[in-house]
């Protein structure tokens, strides 16, 4: 993950994502095994428009731009605010604020403007 510098923070909600990590992957020439259905079961879930963020008109240029320069925008450039955090046996549980204030100025930037955003 550290490699292509995890998912980008230029998503919020539903879409587009999936196809921005895949993108990443093949760049930094890992490649992306499909198993057949017959192993894996892995099926697409039905995208349903995501209400809980606003409309991203502009998500298909963040995409094109990943395809150009894929691994700026990641982990490494992530802000968040710790809330809480936990030790279990097996696992941490840990509770952040992402801070998507602080996010949307790029959006904006490469998009030039944001009508919903």
């Amino acid at each position: 993950m550290k490699r292509i510098n995890g998912f980008s923070n230029s998503y919020w909600g539903w879409g587009l994502e999936d196809d921005d990590i895949s993108i990443r992957i093949l760049a930094k020439g890992y490649n992306i095994i499909k198993y057949p259905e017959t192993i894996s079961r892995y099926t697409t879930i039905t995208h349903v428009r995501d209400r809980g963020n606003p409309v991203n008109n502009c998500m298909q240029k963040i995409l094109q731009r990943t395809k150009r320069i894929p691994s700026w925008d990641g982990l490494s450039n992530l802000k968040y605010k710790l809330i809480a955090s936990r030790k279990e046996h097996l696992f941490s549980h840990v509770l952040i604020d992402p801070l998507p204030h602080l996010h949307v100025w790029k959006i904006k930037k490469i998009c030039g403007r944001l009508a919903t955003l």
